[in-house]
């Protein structure tokens, strides 16, 4: 859905979602911009135990193979997840 930039997909991940009539209530997501290494190195520091595993039930998934596609990407061009990211809430919003 990120990747062909589906933008039913992409208005549902905006920092804020509004409340919705069938009932669901506001959403905000503060560390949305928060990287997931920052994430893991937070809670290392602040000793805070933290899952390391990843998902069983996500073997074999594309959202897998995407992270590790941006992640080598990243590495070769530092901050280019970061410019990913604020391009699809732009796109999104």
């Amino acid at each position: 859905n990120v990747m062909q930039w589906n933008l039913d997909y992409l208005a549902r991940q905006q920092p804020v979602l509004p409340a919705t009539d069938g009932g669901l209530a506001r959403k905000v997501k503060p560390l949305l911009r928060v990287a997931e290494r920052e994430t893991a190195a937070y809670a290392v520091l602040r000793g805070i135990d933290y899952e390391v595993e990843e998902c069983p039930m996500a073997a074999g998934n594309t959202i897998n193979r995407y992270k590790e596609w941006l992640n080598r990407l990243e590495e070769e061009s530092p901050g280019m997840k970061a410019n990913f990211l604020f391009g699809f809430l732009e796109r999104g919003s």
